[in-house]
């Protein structure tokens, strides 16, 4: 294997990136409950007024850091929350920087956080996608996980993705070979001594990788998919044939919506005959809904638009999965017979 320098991704990347987002998209909302049930307070004196725009900045410092100081994935970890409660009470105030009269209530402002994050979720999904994982990758993971069995110990499931990652390398590597041996003579935690977080994590990631390999929730989300469409494109149709004026947003969200029923439509028809392209047409609905649907609700409703926001991400990380099942062959057609 040819050494050298490359940008190696982090394969537990997303799950990082994951609580970033989370931890953002939370700070921003509890920041929002706590002025309006304080009547919008200001935290000043003597003349001063301490922007939340600056609490974030320093949480952003602590954050990097402490990922400058310290290795392990726990620390990993700790920084991305801590980084995204920071991003969150930075962004936050992005209404005052782009209007001239420094208006933190400016309406866009909501439906621009909410592209931002978007742009963020799927740049991260571009990240975990872009071309094939590298023997490079692999290797470089495995060595990490070979850090975490020095800090925390391995638990089990670690110790055969670790393996896994190495078999996927040059078996003629002097140092696959190495790492091979010296992970197999690793003592692994069993699962019933690990913490009661990391257990609850083993049991929602088995949950989950079963459940969306079954037939029924793919009913699920195809008819869930259907009731969101149907709902967006008759609340349009009543706003365009009872409402004498009818703005940009509202023509944004009919149209928008009714190009995602479309795909949902021809989706299901295909669907006996080529589950993958069926799969792909779901997954341009729900990112036309993501993308274009979701921005002008939120441009109108606010808050109220999370709810969409949330199912939406949710089906379309179910539709990722199924796409890769179906790609390498072991999809939901094998999981019903």
């Amino acid at each position: 294997m040819k050494r050298g320098n490359a940008l190696i991704r982090n394969l537990d990347g997303y799950f990082f990136r994951e609580n970033f987002l989370v931890a953002s998209v939370v700070t921003i909302f509890v920041i929002r409950l706590f002025l309006k049930l304080t009547d919008y307070p200001q935290l000043q004196g003597a003349g001063l007024h301490v922007a939340h725009l600056l609490w974030g900045g320093l949480f952003m410092l602590i954050a990097l850091v402490l990922l400058l100081s310290f290795v392990g994935r726990g620390m990993i970890s700790l920084a991305s929350i801590i980084g995204g409660i920071g991003f969150g009470t930075f962004i936050d105030e992005l209404g005052k920087f782009i209007t001239s009269d420094n208006n933190y209530f400016f309406q866009p402002t909501i439906a621009l956080l909410y592209l931002i994050f978007i742009s963020i979720y799927l740049f991260s999904k571009a990240i975990a996608k872009r071309g094939n994982i590298s023997e490079k990758e692999y290797l470089v993971n495995s060595l990490a996980m070979v850090s975490e069995a020095v800090l925390n110990d391995l638990d089990i499931d670690e110790k055969k993705r670790a393996l896994s990652y190495l078999r996927k390398c040059d078996q003629k590597d002097p140092l696959v070979i190495s790492l091979i041996v010296f992970i197999k003579d690793i003592d692994s935690i069993p699962v019933g001594k690990q913490s009661f977080f990391i257990r609850i994590r083993h049991a929602i990631s088995e949950v989950y990788m079963r459940g969306a390999n079954l037939i029924l929730v793919t009913r699920i989300v195809v008819v869930v998919l259907l009731i969101q469409a149907a709902l967006d494109i008759y609340s349009g149709l009543i706003v365009v044939i009872f409402r004498p004026s009818v703005s940009i947003t509202e023509i944004g969200v009919l149209i928008s919506s009714t190009l995602a029923a479309v795909m949902v439509i021809v989706g299901m028809i295909i669907f006996p005959s080529s589950k993958l392209h069926a799969f792909k047409l779901f997954k341009i609905a729900i990112l036309l809904s993501l993308l274009v649907t979701q921005f002008f609700t939120f441009y109108q409703e606010q808050f109220r638009a999370l709810i969409g926001l949330g199912i939406n991400i949710i089906l379309l990380t179910i539709i990722d999965y199924t796409i890769a099942k179906e790609s390498s062959g072991d999809g939901i057609s094998s999981s019903s017979k």
